[in-house]
């Protein structure tokens, strides 16, 4: 598996939007017209290609970032995405500057859910899945902000549920980078919502930060897993925090 660029706007430091299991991000782009403001917003993509592995999925977001020059990246990875930022950041500690984690964990606790997910991967058909997405997965998704605009718009981006949705499922049971956060010394702004149905985002960001050694939590009230579509969240302020802390980092 490697990644790919869906766009790069804006002028400034650089953030690099790693998304969720559905690979696409597609969900993420009206923040990212908000945030190109004062970034750079290089939106990548997981495609089919190569070994399905987070060091694959590293080594092509470093690949990718030098072929952009694209230098002292922040990381804003959501979900899934937080296992590939992390270890993105563990093997080109010199390219990111910082890391911005979006309801994600460095071990998903939920196994038996995540066991489910991997059966149903397998038996269902896509037309199924896209009905039970619509029907069930969106609720769950919004949580509390549900909103039939909002969900309509969802609904309107086309899911993924290919080999390659398929191999991330398989990395994702895989996945246990607890015994090595510690090595991750860049500064982390965590970010959980609090009525998360898809991840315990709460527990696992509080988890994170305890293992961290320089990590900031911010709690996001009354929210679900699909937290940066909503226009409330001062998403482009809470980064330049980060980019603040990762310029005084680099200047000491």
């Amino acid at each position: 598996m490697r990644v790919d660029v869906v766009d790069d706007h804006g002028c400034g430091a650089v953030v690099a939007y790693l998304p969720g299991i559905g690979g696409t991000g597609a969900m993420m782009q009206p923040c990212a017209v908000r945030l190109r403001e004062s970034f750079r917003i290089i939106r990548l993509r997981y495609v089919a290609g190569g070994d399905d592995s987070y060091p694959a999925l590293a080594d092509s977001i470093a690949a990718t970032l030098e072929r952009a020059s694209a230098h002292d990246v922040i990381l804003l990875a959501e979900s899934f995405g937080g296992g590939v930022a992390m270890h993105t950041a563990l093997r080109y500690r010199e390219r990111v500057a910082a890391l911005g984690v979006v309801n994600s964990f460095a071990w998903y606790p939920w196994r038996r859910k995540l066991r489910l997910s991997r059966w149903m991967s397998h038996a269902l058909g896509p037309r199924t899945y896209t009905w039970l997405r619509r029907r069930f997965g969106i609720p769950k998704l919004l949580g509390p902000r549900y909103e039939p605009e909002l969900a309509a718009t969802v609904a309107s981006v086309r899911p993924t549920f290919d080999a390659a949705y398929r191999a991330r499922i398989r990395m994702l049971a895989s996945l246990d980078l607890r015994p090595r956060l510690s090595e991750l010394t860049l500064p982390v702004a965590l970010f959980a919502a609090d009525h998360d149905r898809i991840v315990p985002s709460e527990a696992c960001a509080r988890d994170l930060q305890n293992r961290l050694p320089d990590a900031t939590l911010r709690i996001l009230p009354d929210t679900g897993h699909l937290v940066l579509p909503l226009d409330d969240l001062a998403w482009p302020e809470w980064l330049r925090e980060l980019r603040n802390r990762a310029d005084a980092r680099l200047r000491s």
